[in-house]
């Protein structure tokens, strides 16, 4: 249930015919053209958010390359920094990994990918793009930047309450089918899935 990863291409250009040099701000049709476009400002508040979600992978990328072949390294966030995340979703990963254990390894009814990095292998680096505030959240783009890979990989969402920064959800780019657009939706299909097949029963 691996959230397809596909290459995302940001970019704008324009096209037309050349405009006659001495026209200075002019077209071939003698046409005032058009100011160019003008950059968007990152907002002091989209900048906290960038750098506390930049920090976050950096430390996190750091863990979980130091805990490999130890524990799940998608609970090193639950064990030791689990106050970056909601309530909401912390109670729903710890509810996941706690139906797990008690499952004999079917993939197709569990997590098979890191739901913090969209991927079951850790990149050497990620880089924050870009963070975007609105209505309340503040929604940062994730890019594995490892040559010649250089695609958005995950885009968590993000409240400030109380103070600080939490994750609220994950989204990943291009994904397979509507229920793995983003964990929460993921927790909740993988929950009725399991339930689902509890409720068929032992098979002949």
């Amino acid at each position: 249930m691996l959230a397809g990863l596909t290459l995302a291409v940001a970019g704008a250009g324009a096209c037309g015919g050349q405009s006659d040099p001495t026209l200075h701000g002019q077209s071939a049709r003698g046409q005032v053209a058009p100011p160019p476009a003008q950059t968007r400002v990152e907002s002091l508040r989209e900048r906290s958010c960038r750098n506390f979600v930049q920090r976050f992978y950096n430390w996190y990328l750091a863990k979980a390359a130091s805990s490999e072949g130890s524990d799940p390294t998608s609970d090193v966030v639950l064990r030791f920094k689990p106050s970056v995340l909601s309530l909401k979703l912390r109670r729903m990963l710890i509810r996941e990994y706690a139906a797990e254990a008690k499952m004999n390894g079917d993939l197709d009814l569990q997590l098979d990918f890191d739901p913090y990095i969209n991927a079951q292998d850790f990149p050497p680096t990620l880089k924050v793009r870009t963070a975007a505030y609105h209505d309340g959240k503040c929604r940062a783009s994730v890019w594995i930047t490892d040559p010649p890979a250089n695609y958005d990989l995950v885009d968590p969402e993000l409240v400030f309450e109380n103070g600080k920064w939490v994750f609220v959800n994950f989204h990943y780019p291009d994904p397979e089918t509507p229920s793995d657009e983003n964990l929460i939706d993921t927790l909740i299909m993988l929950r009725k899935t399991r339930a689902r097949e509890k409720s068929k029963g032992p098979q002949p």
